[in-house]
């Protein structure tokens, strides 16, 4: 499968939001396991907010934060002078058939075309964060 041909939704690391990938963009991508954890999503009523600059970092301040893993991974990339990332649950319109039906199909053309792809194996849920990023220990 190829890339689709609509734009993908990436997190760009700067300015902790949602941007349409530019044109040739060099992105990182996020494999982890979501778990049983309730953690915030990008939906059809969240989709205007968290395109405003600095949204996703106010998503702390929310009763439903980030998941650790997804924060370790936009701080991971950002450290690496990486200015985008993939990562499923904030790329793709959650409860959108359409938006679904058209990223989940090229998904690994998504993770193969990425810069880079950080795979966070460890724990039981998306808050298990990724260790040695930030404050967690290896």
């Amino acid at each position: 499968h190829s890339l689709p041909s609509h734009k993908l939704l990436l997190v760009d690391t700067t300015e902790m939001c949602l941007v349409d990938s530019p044109p040739g963009a060099k992105y990182a991508a996020l494999s982890y396991l979501w778990g049983s954890v309730e953690t915030f999503k990008t939906t059809k009523s969240t989709m205007g907010e968290v395109r405003q600059p600095g949204a996703l970092a106010r998503r702390e301040e929310n009763e439903i934060p980030l998941p650790k893993t997804v924060g370790d991974s936009i701080s991971l990339a950002a450290s690496l002078s990486i200015a985008y990332l993939w990562v499923d649950c904030l790329s793709i319109c959650q409860d959108d058939s359409n938006a679904l039906s058209i990223y989940l199909s090229p998904m690994a053309s998504i993770y193969g075309n990425a810069y880079v792809t950080f795979v966070a194996a460890q724990g039981e849920d998306a808050d298990f964060g990724i260790p040695g990023v930030k404050n967690a220990s290896r």
